[in-house]
């Protein structure tokens, strides 16, 4: 299920095109990645921001038609055609109001009939929420697995029950798949989180991080004790 675009931008169902503008621009200066933000928020607002002007665009206002022209009495006199009362303003191919562009005003390039990327080409093809946190979580895992492996080697014993059962049954390799099968699922669950509310996601990621981490450092003292 695609997030609602009001959401996203923080404005009210009912809200204006000035009201869309102003909460993009805020929402854009926050998010870039040139000032430090995250490059997969501030896409999502760039397209909740295409998303509404789009429809926007599809589906005018009664302010945005053209009133009709009043009858002219024949008996008035005539004005000029070139006057700037009688020139009506310009007008798009679509019968809307053409204005100037302002380089500081965002400008929607998403038309309305335009099909939206498939989900399954945003996961694959676009940059994915977190993607720092997770790699230090993944590095954090592999080097769980190398100070396991180093430790067996001395000895030591897996006090994990079940990965000490896939160590048994398969040896080192079994073990391993099975540590990475539950780094995987950690990794999908991170990022479907993200994409409802991203920071309760980063503080998930943070905190495995954290716990294997710790697991590493133990390990690290351990293997330390038993050449001193």
């Amino acid at each position: 299920m695609n997030p609602d675009p009001h959401k996203i931008l923080g404005i009210e169902k009912n809200a204006t095109v000035n009201d869309i503008k102003r909460a993009y621009r805020v929402k854009a200066a926050k998010y870039h990645p040139d000032v430090g933000g995250d490059a997969w928020v501030f896409q999502q607002v760039q397209d909740a921001y295409q998303t509404l002007m789009s429809i926007h665009w599809a589906s005018p206002t009664k302010a945005d038609q053209q009133p009709p022209r009043p009858k002219q009495n024949p008996n008035s006199p005539k004005q000029n055609p070139n006057s700037p009362e009688q020139t009506p303003p310009p007008r798009t191919a679509s019968g809307h109001p053409k204005t100037t562009s302002n380089p500081a005003e965002p400008v929607a390039h998403t038309q309305p009939n335009s099909k939206q990327p498939h989900p399954i080409h945003q996961v694959l093809f676009t940059h994915l929420p977190l993607q720092n946190e997770t790699t230090y979580f993944i590095l954090v895992n592999c080097l769980d697995v190398f100070m396991t492996y180093i430790l067996i080697r001395f000895g030591a014993i897996e006090s994990n029950p079940l990965a000490n059962y896939f160590l048994q049954r398969w040896n080192f390799a079994g073990m391993i798949y099975f540590k990475m099968a539950i780094v995987a699922f950690v990794c999908i669950i991170v990022q479907l989180v993200a994409r409802q509310n991203l920071t309760k996601a980063r503080y998930l990621i943070f905190s495995g991080i954290a716990i294997v981490g710790t697991v590493v450092i133990y390990s690290s003292v351990l293997l330390v004790r038993r050449f001193l």
